[in-house]
């Protein structure tokens, strides 16, 4: 059964409505577990939205676990184990103190997470957090799904099922604020993008090096410095931007 798509009215919030709609397909079962959700393109096409529309639609139904990506194929209607029943709400993250609380959750969560892949990590995932780097390094549209699959390998690292379930939740959360992280501003874009890869290096060596807590620090400095980059803390707070790169 085709999925039963229709072009929208040019009203408020209508990411939201995009991602009741394609839910609605999801719970009527014309979108099965398993099935390839269409393009970007055809979605904004089929909806009459542009296609931030349709990625905001579709980050907010990734972080309720109803589709999930598969790097550089698409995105894909989850498995019922695999759906979440944590909610957050997508559209209260486009609040700067909304965001900044997931943030400390972040930190609560992924600098141990850290600590702990530093002690448990195998060879494995020594070579995925490589790979995935190399594919952050690229700079494109890929490079925020690496650098979440970067994230999500620490916390399958750490050996602790939990942190991977959690830290996979959060960071399809916070994707649209990753992608503003990397694009901050036309000026400091590329400066930006060359102290979070010098970040996450740092992390990878601390991991691979077995050494705790420079995993630990390492992690923590990251993610004090995104919510630099995005606005949510003061550039001269303690912890934040200790590269000595003054952003202007």
């Amino acid at each position: 059964m085709a999925p039963k798509f229709g072009q929208l009215d040019r009203t408020p919030r209508l990411p939201t409505r995009v991602a009741s709609l394609i839910s609605k397909e999801i719970t009527e079962n014309r979108l099965k577990p398993g099935d390839r959700l269409p393009t970007e393109q055809t979605l904004a096409a089929t909806f009459g939205v542009g296609r931030n529309v349709i990625r905001e639609a579709i980050a907010s139904l990734k972080s309720d676990g109803i589709v999930e990506s598969k790097q550089g194929v698409g995105a894909f209607v989850s498995l019922p184990e695999n759906q979440s029943a944590i909610r957050i709400d997508f559209q209260e993250l486009k609040d700067n103190q909304s965001l900044l609380h997931l943030f400390e959750l972040r930190r609560v969560l992924e600098v141990n997470a850290a600590e702990m892949a530093a002690l448990n990590r195998s060879e494995q995932h020594l070579i995925q957090m490589s790979t995935t780097f190399q594919k952050m390094s690229l700079a494109n549209d890929e490079s925020i799904d690496a650098d979440l699959e970067f994230h999500r390998i620490i916390a399958q690292a750490s050996g602790n099922p939990y942190f991977l379930t959690f830290v996979s939740y959060i960071g399809a959360q916070v994707a649209a604020s990753i992608r503003t992280a990397h694009t901050f501003r036309e000026d400091n874009s590329a400066k930006i993008f060359e102290i979070v890869m010098k970040e996450h290096n740092a992390i990878f060596e601390a991991i691979k090096d077995k050494n705790p807590k420079k995993a630990r620090e390492s992690m923590q400095r990251h993610l004090l410095n995104a919510e630099s980059y995005l606005g949510l803390k003061n550039q001269d707070q303690p912890g934040t931007l200790g590269s000595g790169i003054e952003l202007s």
